[in-house]
């Protein structure tokens, strides 16, 4: 398999696999308010259980996973393909950033946070004045990459 390849299925199978999203485990957590008006207490922080289905085996790839996006983000925050139509850094960021995001990391906690924090800062310069995300001069077709960074972005 090419690193290109290697790489994009990485980023997907972690998207599929790492489980809930960061904004949907906070927004679960948000104390609701009861009818009568008083304020509910926060429960004490728990721990969050492997989902249903994620074995040893499996935590152990997803790790594996998460180690390979990390040693191979660029010092600009990106991930580039090295394909020869193109090296797509805004859907490569894009889909890498939102399996760092599967995994718990936010752009300014987890593990990963500083990882995450840099790819988005990588997202909101490649944004262009007319709202498109796109690295222009590296990417022959970018609306999927736009796509897709307004994914990370919305769930960033």
């Amino acid at each position: 398999m090419t690193q290109d390849a290697r790489l994009f299925v990485t980023a997907l199978v972690l998207l599929l696999v790492a489980g809930r999203s960061p904004s949907a485990a906070a927004q679960a957590e948000r104390p609701r308010e009861p009818s009568d008006g008083a304020a509910t207490p926060k429960p004490a922080a728990v721990p969050a259980a492997e989902p249903e289905g994620i074995t040893p085996a499996t935590r152990a790839a997803i790790d594996s996973g998460l180690r390979y996006l990390i040693e191979n983000q660029n010092r600009d925050g990106s991930w580039r393909s090295r394909g020869s139509t193109g090296s797509y850094p805004v859907a490569m960021t894009a889909l890498a950033g939102l399996a760092l995001l599967s995994s718990g990391s936010t752009p300014t906690q987890g593990p990963y946070a500083r990882n995450v924090s840099s790819a988005l800062t990588y997202i909101l310069r490649s944004a262009r004045r007319d709202g498109l995300i796109a690295q222009l001069e590296e990417e022959s077709h970018c609306m999927h990459g736009h796509g897709f960074a307004m994914l990370f972005l919305a769930q960033s």
